[in-house]
């Protein structure tokens, strides 16, 4: 089996499409999401496919336009491409139309945005898993749950500075563990 056939599942990939421009689509997607997981690769699939069909959606609605705008103007001679669009928008058969393009706008962008927010909490649970089973190999403590009663509701922080400070492991024989990263209260990712 070719590297290619690898790459691209052919059902993403219709007629009038390039399956080398698919297969250089999913790479980037794939080095941008770097899944490590088979759940995750699962999800960067979706994710990869929704966004394929969101650039078919932006190719077939210019094609859309510029048949609707084609066609309104052979039937009425003299009238303006911008009398064409509104048309879409007025009339009964082209509002029709363009709710069905819409929904599949909409849905299709749904698709993509779940997915990507599928994807973000695997890899979020799965980073939080890695650090807490680094965490209880470091100090080793059996659970999460044995963590000190002052421990519980305290910022993943302040629990690696109280470890630190307790454990023999602060006399510079072992690099310091750090958190997942952490959203700061304007929403973007902080590592302490």
């Amino acid at each position: 089996m070719s590297s290619a056939a690898k790459l691209a599942p052919k059902s993403d990939v219709i007629p009038g499409e390039s399956q080398v421009e698919y297969n250089q689509h999913r790479k980037n997607f794939l080095s941008d999401l770097k899944p490590t997981s088979e759940l995750e690769r699962t999800l960067a699939d979706r994710v990869i496919a929704a966004a394929w069909r969101l650039k078919r959606f932006t190719r077939m609605e210019t094609a859309f336009f510029n048949k609707a705008v084609e066609q309104y103007l052979e039937e009425n001679p003299g009238a303006e491409p911008e009398e064409a669009m509104a048309d879409l928008f007025i009339s009964k058969e082209g509002s029709k139309k363009m709710r069905l393009f819409l929904g599949y706008q909409t849905s299709t962008q749904r698709e993509f945005d779940k997915a990507l927010s599928e994807f973000r909490k695997a890899r979020q649970e799965r980073e939080k898993q890695a650090f807490e089973e680094a965490l209880t190999a470091r100090v080793g403590f059996a659970s999460q749950n044995e963590l000190e009663p002052e421990f519980d509701d305290a910022e993943p922080e302040l629990v690696m500075a109280a470890v630190r400070a307790e454990s023999p492991a602060n006399l510079g024989t072992q690099a310091p563990l750090t958190p997942p990263s952490t959203p700061n209260y304007a929403g973007k990712a902080v590592r302490p």
